[in-house]
């Protein structure tokens, strides 16, 4: 056999066999996300038995849906607490239990031109998805920031190893998921009165992800999910997997296209895909999908080397967003313990 198999056919095939053993999970902890606008997140914090410093960290993004949150999610979540990760889920804002917000929320002009509801004599507490306007899912992006700040902060409790994160994302979750990503992949660490970036961009320490029934819009707003995905994979950083439904003709596309951009023959393949038999029933509530998903993560981790753990020492750090042609904004500073929030309109093409 060719010893010079490519990469993805390496991925490929040990998503189909490979079984990554660690700790036990224990039951998940209810923990509250806090993001740079003020929303109160509502999340499950999965640890493992594992010593932190090998346990890479998970974070599961469900699809945008008013009230209940899909159980595969935490079901996914439990099975990969016992191979070994610490995994968090949480509600975006304005779903299942996340309602919550401080008043600074209703400072943010985004907030208060897309969110029904306000009022300067009496901001509302509370937030619901109905009352989202067009145009506002795409702040969504924030939550994710907010749940990679509480995992820095439990890295550095020595809990789980930031150095190496996966994402799993299903619908709209997955699009947000891609959003954030490519938002890492221009954040970087500044140093020093010259405020000097520093040489990796934060985007390297997320190892892979896995979109489950990607959309390629949010509400009327295209996402442009291919050039997103070639912020990160223009430096060979992120292994992904693709699932879709056999009747999914978008996302078919979506996998030859970034097939034919990333699995250049000789190279190193950076995509693996799965396509899922046509049901009645969401992707999301499938045993299959479950499973698939823990084979691509499991395979992932096979073929990376884990990085040695390292304090993020994430409060005294600063962070800037370096889009090209945009100038920086800041991303996070020192003494702050979340990150500001995203500037949403380089992501999508806008100026």
């Amino acid at each position: 056999m060719n010893t010079q198999l490519s990469r993805l056919f390496v991925f490929q095939a040990l998503a189909v066999s490979v079984s990554v053993f660690g700790g036990i999970a224990r039951g998940a902890e209810p923990v509250t996300l806090t993001t740079g606008d003020g929303v109160k997140l509502s999340a499950r914090y999965y640890p493992t038995s594992q010593q932190g410093g090998k346990s890479p960290a998970v974070i599961i993004l469900d699809d945008l849906a008013d009230d209940a949150r899909p159980t595969v999610c935490d079901d996914i979540a439990q099975q990969l607490a016992v191979e070994g990760c610490t995994v968090l889920c949480f509600d975006f804002r304005g779903t299942g239990r996340s309602r919550g917000v401080e008043s600074e929320f209703w400072d943010d002009m985004n907030n208060r031109q897309l969110v029904k509801g306000y009022k300067a004599d009496e901001p509302p507490e509370t937030i619901k998805f109905a009352d989202f306007k067009s145009g506002y899912l795409p702040t969504l992006t924030n939550d994710i920031a907010a749940a990679r700040a509480y995992l820095e902060r439990r890295n550095d409790a020595s809990e789980c190893n930031t150095g190496q994160i996966y994402v799993i994302g299903f619908g709209r979750g997955a699009t947000l998921g891609q959003l954030w990503l490519a938002a890492e992949w221009s954040r970087y660490r500044v140093s020093g009165v010259q405020n000097k970036l520093a040489i990796r961009p934060e985007g390297r320490d997320v190892a892979g992800c896995v979109w489950v029934g990607s959309r390629f819009a949010l509400e009327r707003q295209a996402v442009p999910m291919l050039d997103l995905l070639k912020r990160a994979e223009a430096k060979k950083g992120t292994l992904v997997g693709l699932i879709h439904d056999s009747e999914d003709e978008e996302g078919a596309r979506f996998v030859k296209l970034c097939q034919d951009a990333f699995n250049l023959k000789d190279k190193d393949s950076l995509i693996a895909a799965h396509v899922v038999k046509h049901e009645t029933q969401s992707l999301a509530v499938r045993g299959e999908v479950a499973e698939r998903i823990g084979k691509f993560v499991a395979g992932m981790r096979k073929i990376q080397e884990q990085p040695a753990w390292a304090a993020r020492n994430f409060g005294e750090r600063r962070y800037v967003w370096a889009f090209p042609n945009v100038p920086r904004t800041t991303a996070k500073d020192e003494g702050d313990y979340h990150f500001q929030s995203i500037p949403i309109d380089p992501l999508l093409g806008k100026r």
